[in-house]
């Protein structure tokens, strides 16, 4: 009983709010600034992926904080951030590139 009150409780990624991210039309992405290709971009990648970049850049949590509050191992979340991030950086480059954007 005494371990069970000690040990850090965990929430579902599920509890955790998903921004809501704008539905873009491909005919208006000549007209995206660098905000509309970064939401293009992450809704191009899983939620799961998504709610770990959110905590790892916007909230700032470590890969332990971030464990301690998903339940999640921190292999898992180094690995899912890992791909997550490459997957996100594709996106946004191939939305540039469908845009004209120059780096």
């Amino acid at each position: 009983m005494r371990d069970h009150r000690l040990r850090p409780s965990t929430v579902q990624l599920d509890a955790i709010p998903e921004p809501k991210l704008p539905v873009v039309d491909p005919h208006e992405i000549e007209h995206l600034d660098s905000e509309s290709l970064l939401d293009a971009g992450l809704a191009q990648v899983r939620p799961l992926e998504r709610q770990l970049l959110w905590l790892a850049h916007a909230e700032g949590f470590s890969y332990r904080e971030i464990s301690g509050i998903t339940g999640i191992g921190i292999a898992r979340i180094r690995i899912t951030l890992f791909r997550a991030r490459h997957k996100l950086a594709r996106a946004v480059r191939q939305q540039m590139l469908l845009s004209g954007v120059r780096k």
